[in-house]
């Protein structure tokens, strides 16, 4: 569902230059297609090679960071000039807020802050991994921490609180209220950057669905690997056909409060977990312990975020919802003697002998002669 909402997030931008007056106008077909070339084409790039994947995301990131760079120093010359008149006041509202509209729009900024984790879907793949795993996480949130809060500033001067709430494309709009041509240099980059969250998804869910195939926890067929390029070639095409659908049947909206929700749900059952692991595994001298105070407070905090968001605006979750809860029935077929008797069996089976025949892949197990 990330990779769908990225992908969507792309096509937002990148029809941005055409249809600048008149957003609204832009066809949802075009979009739709749009998103669909993006996955596909990203797809197709890591099934080919991992390495082509991290190439392109080095080019989002320069795109992404060059953007966001143009942001600042016009924010920054607007502070310099003296145009600081949303700033003299920046938290005044046309009505009052409210506690659940406050955690609302926070459950809804947590998609802003993903990511951080990805890394950890690759570390069988990762060189030195306890030394690289933390350095490049603290790094990576430390960059990301200084660029947004420095571009939210740039935003805050620039633009008022009604314009940032009213737009879609919060770029667009800083671009039309400061420097109007930098609309054709700041809307394509962050396009290319969406593509890289995309990107991102792609490379972090497929070793996700990999990793559970190969433990029986997904259906087999998932943990086949390409025998020429080693690439999760099954796992890499299903996630895209997935994708594609959600963008088929939702919109950002839905899709954007259906992953907010699944994400929130997932990282709730994993905090608990934790409990439960420090109490059935104590810990060693090796061991990395947080105080058990970070767990509860993050606890309480998504179990918040869940309660406000649920009570507040379930109709919005009514088309992209049901997709990601196919994963409960999967998750429990696989792991489960029912997948491995009956049709059950047999549609594996099948699944598996055409991935042979047609895709040149076979089980993560097997090792192969260069």
């Amino acid at each position: 569902m990330g990779t769908a909402l990225g992908a969507m997030t792309a096509a937002e931008y990148i029809l941005r230059p055409v249809f600048q007056d008149c957003p609204e106008m832009a066809p949802r077909p075009a979009k739709v297609l749009i998103a669909l070339c993006i996955i596909l084409l990203l797809v197709l790039a890591n099934c080919y090679d991992t390495r082509l994947g991290s190439a392109l995301q080095v080019a989002s990131t320069v795109c992404k960071l060059s953007a966001l760079a143009v942001i600042i120093i016009v924010g920054i010359g607007f502070i310099a000039r003296g145009d600081t008149e949303n700033l003299q006041n920046p938290f005044s509202f046309e009505e009052e807020p409210r506690l659940d509209r406050v955690i609302f729009a926070v459950y809804a900024c947590t998609y802003a802050y993903v990511g951080w984790d990805s890394l950890c879907m690759a570390v069988e793949e990762i060189k030195n991994p306890n030394r690289n795993i933390p350095l490049a996480i603290l790094l990576g949130i430390l960059v990301v921490m200084v660029c947004y809060l420095l571009a939210n500033l740039a935003y805050v001067t620039v633009l008022t609180t009604g314009q940032i709430v009213s737009s879609v494309a919060v770029a667009v709009g800083f671009c039309k209220m400061s420097i109007p041509s930098l609309v054709w240099f700041i809307v394509p980059c962050i396009g290319i950057s969406a593509t890289g969250v995309v990107n991102v998804m792609i490379f972090s869910s497929s070793r996700i669905n990999f990793v559970g195939g190969r433990d029986n926890l997904f259906p087999e067929v998932l943990s086949m690997v390409s025998v020429s390029r080693r690439t999760p070639l099954v796992s890499y095409l299903v996630l895209g056909l997935l994708a594609g659908v959600v963008v088929l049947v939702g919109d950002i909206s839905s899709v954007l409060g259906a992953y907010s929700l699944i994400r929130a749900s997932g990282e709730t059952v994993a905090i608990l977990g934790i409990f439960r692991l420090r109490k059935k595994f104590p810990a060693t001298a090796t061991t990395y312990v947080v105080p058990t105070i970070a767990p509860v407070t993050y606890l309480i905090l998504h179990l918040t975020l869940l309660a406000v968001s649920l009570t507040r605006d379930l109709p919005r979750y009514a088309v992209a919802l049901p997709l990601c809860l196919l994963g409960l029935p999967v998750y429990y077929m696989s792991s489960t003697p029912i997948f491995r008797v009956g049709p059950l069996k047999a549609f594996n089976d099948v699944a598996v002998k055409l991935s042979r025949r047609l895709l040149l892949c076979d089980f993560a197990s097997k090792n192969y002669e260069n």
